[in-house]
C-alpha cells in the first residue's frame, strides 16, 4: 500500500466514528473462567509485560513498558479498515496527578514550542489508543503501515506480535475507555518526551468473539504513562507503562 492510501486509510479510521476513544491495553481484571468449549486463557494483570524489559512498581521512576496481551482487541478475520472507529475528544476534565511528583502547574503560560509540543503528542497518543482497540479488524498486512503512523519499536512490533496473537485466538473487545491525560513534565525543547494519562477503563474489556463471553474487565483511574521521541519532526509512542502503586485522581 502506497504512502497516500495508507494515509487515507487512517484518515478514515480516525474520522468516521461517535463516542469516545476505545482504548484495550493494560490494567484489566480477568473475569471468571469461561465455559470448557472456549480455550483457557492467562489472566491478564495490571503489570504483565511483552516486552523483554520490566516495571518496577515499587519505585518512583519509571520503566516503560508495554503490558501484555489480554488487552488487545481481536475480531474476525474478514473484517476491513472500513470498521467504525470511536472519535477523540479531548477531555475537560481536572486530573490530581502523582502525589509528590513534579507536575507542571497548569495555569503557567505555555511557550509557542512547548504548547505546539504538547498538542502534537497528545493528538498522537489520542489517535493511537483509537487505532489501537480495533487493530485486529485492520487487514494484517496493512497494520504495520498505520500503526506506523504514530508508533515505533519497541511498541511497533509487540502490538504486532499481540495483534497476530489475538487473531489466532478469537478475541475482541467491548465498551469504552476515557482518556484524562495531564503533564507532569515539560518538553523543554527535547526529542523525548513523557504525557501521563489517568485513564478509566472500567467499562471496558475482551470477550470471547465466539459466544461473546466477557473475559476481562479494565479498572478506573489507572495511572498510564506514555514515552514518546521525535525523529524527522514526527513525534511517535515508543513504549507504555502503568503505575498502579501511585493512583491519580479525576475530579
Amino acid at each position: 500500500m502506497n504512502k497516500i492510501l495508507r494515509g487515507a486509510i487512517l484518515a478514515v479510521l480516525l474520522t468516521s466514528c461517535s463516542a469516545d476513544p476505545a482504548q484495550v491495553l493494560g490494567d484489566v481484571e480477568t473475569l471468571p473462567a469461561q465455559s470448557s468449549a472456549v480455550e483457557p486463557e492467562l489472566p491478564a494483570t495490571e503489570t504483565t509485560s511483552i516486552s523483554a524489559a520490566t516495571t518496577d512498581a515499587s519505585t518512583t521512576s519509571v520503566v516503560l513498558t508495554l503490558p501484555a496481551g489480554p488487552e488487545l482487541s481481536a475480531t474476525e478475520p474478514s473484517e476491513t479498515t472500513s470498521i467504525a472507529i470511536e472519535s477523540v475528544t479531548p477531555s475537560t476534565t481536572s486530573v490530581d496527578p502523582v502525589p509528590g511528583s513534579a507536575a507542571i502547574d497548569p495555569s503557567l503560560s505555555l511557550s509557542a514550542e512547548e504548547l505546539a509540543d504538547r498538542t502534537e503528542i497528545e493528538r498522537v497518543w489520542r489517535e493511537f489508543w483509537v487505532l489501537y482497540a480495533r487493530i485486529n479488524r485492520v487487514e494484517p498486512l496493512d497494520r504495520a503501515a498505520l500503526l506506523g503512523m504514530l508508533v515505533m519499536d519497541p511498541a511497533l512490533t509487540a502490538i504486532l506480535a499481540e495483534a497476530t496473537d489475538f487473531d489466532a485466538r478469537g478475541l475482541d473487545s467491548y465498551g469504552t475507555v476515557e482518556l484524562h491525560p495531564y503533564w507532569e513534565y515539560p518538553v523543554a525543547g527535547f526529542a523525548t518526551a513523557q504525557i501521563s494519562d489517568c485513564r478509566d477503563a472500567s467499562q471496558f474489556g475482551s470477550l470471547y468473539a465466539s459466544s461473546g463471553e466477557k473475559r476481562s474487565v479494565g479498572v478506573a483511574a489507572s495511572n498510564t504513562v506514555g514515552a514518546f521521541a521525535r525523529l524527522d519532526g514526527v513525534w511517535r509512542l515508543y513504549e507504555i507503562s502503568y503505575r498502579p502503586d501511585l493512583p491519580c485522581q479525576v475530579s
